[in-house]
Protein backbone atom coordinates (compact mmCIF):
# COMPACT_ATOMS: atom_id res chain seq x y z
CA UNK A 1 0.00 0.00 0.00
CA UNK A 2 3.08 2.03 1.02
CA UNK A 3 4.76 1.72 -2.51
CA UNK A 4 1.61 2.70 -4.43
CA UNK A 5 1.08 5.52 -2.33
CA UNK A 6 4.59 6.65 -2.99
CA UNK A 7 4.72 5.48 -6.97
CA UNK A 8 3.20 9.35 -7.49
CA UNK A 9 5.70 11.42 -5.48
CA UNK A 10 7.66 13.66 -7.96
CA UNK A 11 10.96 12.87 -5.38
CA UNK A 12 10.14 8.86 -5.63
CA UNK A 13 9.87 9.36 -9.34
CA UNK A 14 12.56 11.52 -9.74
CA UNK A 15 14.79 9.12 -7.42
CA UNK A 16 14.13 5.73 -9.28
CA UNK A 17 14.27 7.92 -12.55
CA UNK A 18 10.90 6.84 -14.00
CA UNK A 19 7.38 8.21 -14.48
CA UNK A 20 5.90 4.75 -14.70
CA UNK A 21 4.05 4.08 -11.55
CA UNK A 22 4.11 0.15 -11.54
CA UNK A 23 8.22 0.87 -12.18
CA UNK A 24 7.85 3.40 -9.13
CA UNK A 25 5.68 1.03 -7.15
CA UNK A 26 8.01 -2.29 -7.20
CA UNK A 27 10.91 -0.22 -6.45
CA UNK A 28 9.54 1.89 -3.67
CA UNK A 29 8.49 -2.15 -2.37
CA UNK A 30 12.31 -2.82 -2.24
CA UNK A 31 12.97 0.27 -0.15
CA UNK A 32 10.00 0.00 2.22
CA UNK A 33 11.02 -3.74 2.85
CA UNK A 34 13.76 -2.66 3.98
CA UNK A 35 12.62 0.44 6.01
CA UNK A 36 9.93 -1.35 7.55
CA UNK A 37 11.49 -3.73 10.00
CA UNK A 38 14.04 -1.07 11.67
CA UNK A 39 10.95 1.45 11.84
CA UNK A 40 8.65 -1.45 13.61
CA UNK A 41 12.05 -1.95 16.18
CA UNK A 42 13.06 1.89 16.27
CA UNK A 43 10.19 4.62 15.83
CA UNK A 44 6.62 4.05 15.65
CA UNK A 45 4.40 2.46 12.72
CA UNK A 46 0.39 2.81 12.84
CA UNK A 47 -1.21 1.10 9.76
CA UNK A 48 -4.74 1.66 9.63
CA UNK A 49 -7.16 -0.51 7.89
CA UNK A 50 -10.30 -1.41 6.15
CA UNK A 51 -11.57 -4.31 4.96
CA UNK A 52 -8.86 -6.40 6.38
CA UNK A 53 -5.85 -4.55 3.83
CA UNK A 54 -4.08 -2.05 5.17
CA UNK A 55 -5.75 1.50 3.56
CA UNK A 56 -3.02 3.97 5.30
CA UNK A 57 0.13 4.01 6.99
CA UNK A 58 2.33 6.13 9.06
CA UNK A 59 6.05 5.97 10.13
CA UNK A 60 7.06 8.10 13.10
CA UNK A 61 10.50 8.73 14.51
CA UNK A 62 10.45 9.72 18.54
CA UNK A 63 12.94 12.85 19.35
CA UNK A 64 16.65 11.49 19.61
CA UNK A 65 15.99 8.60 17.84
CA UNK A 66 16.35 9.94 14.02
CA UNK A 67 18.28 8.57 11.88
CA UNK A 68 16.84 5.27 12.28
CA UNK A 69 19.92 2.74 12.15
CA UNK A 70 20.86 1.05 8.90
CA UNK A 71 18.74 -1.95 7.64
CA UNK A 72 20.50 -5.41 7.70
CA UNK A 73 22.98 -6.16 5.16
CA UNK A 74 20.97 -8.37 3.46
CA UNK A 75 17.68 -5.95 3.55
CA UNK A 76 20.11 -3.06 2.40
CA UNK A 77 21.73 -5.31 -0.83
CA UNK A 78 18.12 -6.64 -1.93
CA UNK A 79 16.83 -3.25 -1.95
CA UNK A 80 20.24 -2.00 -4.08
CA UNK A 81 19.49 -4.75 -6.48
CA UNK A 82 16.13 -4.24 -6.71
CA UNK A 83 15.80 -0.21 -7.02
CA UNK A 84 19.60 -0.18 -9.07
CA UNK A 85 22.54 1.63 -8.39
CA UNK A 86 21.66 4.60 -9.61
CA UNK A 87 18.29 4.60 -7.92
CA UNK A 88 20.38 4.33 -5.06
CA UNK A 89 22.39 7.22 -5.47
CA UNK A 90 19.83 9.42 -6.04
CA UNK A 91 18.25 8.27 -2.92
CA UNK A 92 21.74 9.00 -1.09
CA UNK A 93 21.85 12.85 -2.74
CA UNK A 94 17.72 13.67 -1.11
CA UNK A 95 18.73 12.11 2.07
CA UNK A 96 21.67 14.17 2.24
CA UNK A 97 20.14 17.19 1.26
CA UNK A 98 16.97 16.82 3.40
CA UNK A 99 19.90 16.01 6.37
CA UNK A 100 20.97 19.55 6.76
CA UNK A 101 17.27 20.79 6.87
CA UNK A 102 16.52 18.69 10.23
CA UNK A 103 16.00 21.26 13.34
CA UNK A 104 18.53 21.03 16.44
CA UNK A 105 16.39 20.39 18.87
CA UNK A 106 14.13 17.49 19.79
CA UNK A 107 10.95 16.84 17.44
CA UNK A 108 9.15 13.75 16.33
CA UNK A 109 10.00 12.73 12.36
CA UNK A 110 7.19 11.70 10.39
CA UNK A 111 9.44 9.10 7.41
CA UNK A 112 6.10 8.31 5.39
CA UNK A 113 2.92 8.96 5.27
CA UNK A 114 0.32 7.09 2.76
CA UNK A 115 -2.87 6.07 2.07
Amino acid sequence: MLARAFSASAVSRAAIGSDDPQRCARANRHGLRALLPVARAHAEVLVATEGGAGAGARVATPPGRFPLPAPRLADALRCLIGQGWRAARRWERVFEALSSLHPSEPHWYLAALGV
